[in-house]
């Protein structure tokens, strides 16, 4: 006789998106976004401040990139 009522309860979401959603895609926006990243990166590689600023300071690869002086000479 009577409907059931419909208590509403607030659902944690960021935008138009519900956390279950993040979760189900983090992984994949998380590679997509380091892909972006050191392609944009490997992109800009002959740009002077890339070169000296990021490159240079990388630990492995950092000697590679960085610009011969002539005080090193």
């Amino acid at each position: 006789m009577f409907a059931p009522r419909v208590a509403m309860q607030a659902a944690p979401h960021v935008g138009h998106f519900s956390q279950a959603a993040l979760k189900a895609s983090a992984s994949s926006l998380i590679f997509w976004g380091a892909t972006g990243i050191v392609g944009g990166l490997f992109f800009l590689e002959k740009v002077p401040f890339i070169r000296q600023d990021v490159f240079a300071n990388l630990p492995l690869v950092g000697r590679l990139y960085v610009t011969p002086t002539e005080e090193s000479s």
